[in-house]
């Protein structure tokens, strides 16, 4: 529900996974980002305008893998250019701290996914609100928000040091008059499966 609305969904993977797709209610989401290293694996794609109500958010791939599916819906958005694709940042390493700073703006948000290859993930007191956080046996996933701000720092700790990569977008409200601020609608994790 809500005006102007953009759903934002994340295929994570541990290996042996390749031609992902998603799609929400039949209609395929555009691909924002796919990061394949060899360890720790996502897609990320977006859908402007999605249908609202009770529809199906859908994965297919090829090859056998851990995988775990999340979505974000956030209205507000402003419907031609959904996020500032300038701001867009991939980091990675191999530490008990991922992290990512993600510029933004007031009324606007930030989106981040992280994906860790098989150690436990916990989020760290910071200023994300939890969208979601999986732990498989050989697969980590997360993802958190925040509103507004000049720039927001998402970050996790983990267990123990692993390789890990993430990845942040950046999500431009509407314009004032058409609704002017970034709202969260329906955020979670969807499915977990192999």
């Amino acid at each position: 529900t809500g005006a102007n609305r953009y759903i934002i969904a994340a295929l994570h993977w541990d290996a042996n996974t390749s031609a992902p797709s998603i799609t929400w209610n039949s209609v395929a989401l555009s691909e924002i980002q796919t990061n394949n290293d060899g360890g720790e694996e996502s897609d990320e794609r977006a859908l402007v305008a999605p249908a609202s109500g009770n529809l199906t958010l859908a994965a297919s791939w090829t090859g056998a893998s851990n995988v775990v599916l999340g979505a974000a819906e956030f209205s507000g958005v402003d419907q031609t250019t959904p996020r500032v694709v300038a701001d867009d940042l991939i980091t990675t390493g191999t530490s008990t701290t991922p992290s990512i700073t993600i510029t933004s703006a007031v009324g606007d948000a930030t989106l981040a996914f992280v994906t860790v290859a098989s150690v436990p993930v916990t989020i760290s007191a910071d200023n994300q609100t939890r969208v979601y956080l999986v732990n498989l046996a050989n697969l980590d996933a997360g993802m958190t928000y925040a509103l507004g701000g000049s720039s927001n720092t998402h970050s996790w700790t983990l267990s123990d040091s692993k390789p890990w990569h993430c990845f942040g977008i950046h999500i431009k409200a509407a314009a004032v008059g058409a609704g002017g601020v970034v709202t969260p609608r329906s955020l979670g994790l969807l499915g977990v499966g192999a």
